[in-house]
């Protein structure tokens, strides 16, 4: 027998079945089959109008090939918004809805079959899905956007069986039907979270969005505004600099947090050094993924050079690209590029960042380097871990949560006094108090505290600590004045950060505190020409607070035009 040929070739994948097919079956084979058959026929007519095809069509599942992602969720929506539409003809009980599951990767191909972990990860999303809905990889999603008139909405990490990395999923939101996704969604957060709103009052409302972007927002899925005014801050009187987000390019998603680890990294880095301007994190993680011109973009950051590079991890190898650019002239001023062992990745930060101070005539502080990342130990490893909760952390899911705790508490057990680690950990459990009740809630505020005192005393100058503390004061252990002081020794540690705008969410509450608190988040706002979403929410309370109710109106809907499912912005809207 001649042995069967195989290729490999890239492809998007789509996987679809139906929901509640055996309670269909259940109530009446007959009718199940036959609108089984018309909605089959629905797929097998799309399927190739969208350059696709059919590789198999077995029971209830249905998976097809496409050779780009932009047809194969093209097609998907088409076949989404058509049987819905027949949908809309049959009782409610007799209606038959599909899951879709669409990614991009590698396949092996042998007699016209597919196989491979790209099948295996589109299997996966699939059962991730609405019921008439769509979800998509992060590889999909980021060869599909702005390419099509859909929206996405970024559903965070997931583990899936038999898959050993974890799969960063998006939601589809078909047109015209996005709204209508959004707010079925916030509803049902609603319900499961209605009990922490009843138990955290009306202040914790404000504090829950202030606490969720505090320190771990993403940056918005949505396209950077570059098409107003290029305007921003005037550039300050020394060297000024924004070191834009890394770029990975090893292909594996898992290795997103060493770019943007080494991002941090350098920006903590560099901003300790003396008479250096550096643009604040969250300002340039809203360009992430973002084709910007370099003049445009300096400008709108108010900098007058900008770090760019790219990051490939291949085995126990690390290749480093960058390159420093006149914001101004648009020139290329110095590149390079660093080739070391996984090992070294600390050291190739503290050299990347002597290089820059070198080449902008900025004298190093001796011992000043931030150490958010560093520990007495040093241990490589330890910190690996650490970037990798930090990066698990941003999910807010659940199992991400889950896996960030594991992640943290394994450093620890390496490095016990790595202080990122155990300020990270301290969120983290702040987070997860969110998503419990009762005495569960109480423990994870508990061990949050934990944490921001431990970090306190190993560091009592260590801002972020002060914050964690301050904002579990005022929502655990119901001390607003200690809160306050918390809140405000994090101000004066740091004031560019931001804990001002933490700062004015509690005093937008408290009675004689409006101006303070409007004032608070200005500064706030002033001091970041990119705002993280989640400030329009704090400047909205604030603005009520001192009765500019049209004001406030419009920025709080700003905050949920930005954040359609956040439901704080929505409540205090």
């Amino acid at each position: 027998m001649e042995p069967t040929s195989s290729t490999r070739r890239l492809s998007a994948i789509l996987m679809a079945d139906v929901v509640g097919y055996s309670r269909l079956m259940g109530q009446d084979e007959e009718r199940t089959v036959a609108t089984l058959r018309a909605y089959r026929e629905v797929f097998t007519g799309y399927i190739p109008k969208f350059n696709g095809r059919v590789v198999d069509a077995k029971g209830d599942a249905i998976m097809a090939e496409f050779g780009t992602v932009t047809d194969a969720i093209a097609g998907a929506a088409e076949i989404q918004r058509e049987i819905a539409e027949r949908n809309e003809g049959l009782p409610e009980d007799r209606r038959m809805q599909f899951r879709i599951g669409i990614n991009l990767g590698e396949v092996l191909v042998q007699d016209d079959e597919i196989y491979g972990d790209g099948v295996n990860i589109a299997a996966r999303l699939e059962t991730l899905a609405e019921p008439g809905g769509i979800c998509v990889s992060r590889a999909a999603h980021d060869q599909a956007v702005g390419k099509l008139p859909l929206q996405y909405e970024y559903l965070g990490e997931h583990s899936v069986k038999n898959i050993v990395t974890p799969v960063r999923v998006y939601r589809v939101l078909s047109q015209p039907g996005a709204a209508a996704h959004r707010v079925a969604r916030a509803g049902r957060l609603g319900e499961r979270k209605g009990k922490i709103i009843g138990f955290v009052g009306a202040a914790a409302i404000v504090a829950a969005f202030i606490a969720v972007g505090v320190y771990y927002m993403q940056p918005p899925e949505e396209p950077v505004d570059t098409a107003g005014s290029e305007e921003g801050p005037a550039l300050p009187d020394g060297p000024s600099i924004a070191v834009l987000p890394f770029i990975n390019m090893s292909g594996d998603p898992e290795q997103e947090y060493f770019a943007d680890g080494l991002t941090d990294t350098l920006i903590t880095d560099l901003s300790k050094l003396r008479n250096l301007y550096v643009a604040a994190r969250n300002n340039v993680f809203a360009y992430k993924g973002k084709s910007v011109e370099i003049q445009r973009l300096a400008a709108q950051l108010g900098v007058r050079y900008v770090l760019e590079g790219g990051i490939q991890k291949v085995g126990d190898h690390l290749r480093i690209n960058v390159q420093l650019i006149d914001g101004a002239t648009g020139d290329h001023l110095w590149a390079e590029r660093y080739d070391r062992p996984v090992a070294d990745l600390f050291a190739v930060q503290d050299e990347i960042a002597q290089k820059i101070a070198t080449e902008l005539n900025v004298k190093l502080v001796e011992g000043e380097y931030a150490r958010l990342y560093e520990s007495p130990t040093g241990n490589a490893r330890a910190k690996n871990l650490v970037l990798q909760g930090l990066y698990a952390n941003r999910t807010f899911t659940r199992e991400g949560l889950g896996r960030a705790e594991q992640l943290l508490k394994l450093a620890l057990e390496m490095d016990p006094e790595s202080l990122a680690a155990i300020v990270v950990l301290g969120f983290v459990y702040y987070h997860v108090a969110y998503l419990e009740s009762g005495d569960a809630m109480g423990a994870r505020f508990e061990q949050a505290l934990t944490q921001a005192e431990r970090a306190i005393a190993l560091d009592p100058n260590f801002s972020l600590a002060y914050t964690l503390r301050g904002q579990i004061m005022f929502l655990h252990e119901r001390n607003a004045e200690k809160g306050y002081a918390d809140l405000r020794r994090a101000v004066a540690l740091n004031p560019d950060s931001v804990s001002p705008a933490v700062l004015a969410g509690f005093l937008a509450y408290k009675p004689g505190s409006a101006e303070e608190a409007l004032e608070l988040i200005e500064k706030a706002m002033r001091l970041t020409p990119v705002p993280p979403d989640w400030m329009y929410g704090a400047l909205g309370a604030a603005q009520r607070a001192v009765g500019d109710l049209p004001a406030a109106i419009r920025n709080t809907r700003e905050c949920t035009g930005r954040i359609p499912a956040f439901l704080p912005c929505r409540f205090e809207l």
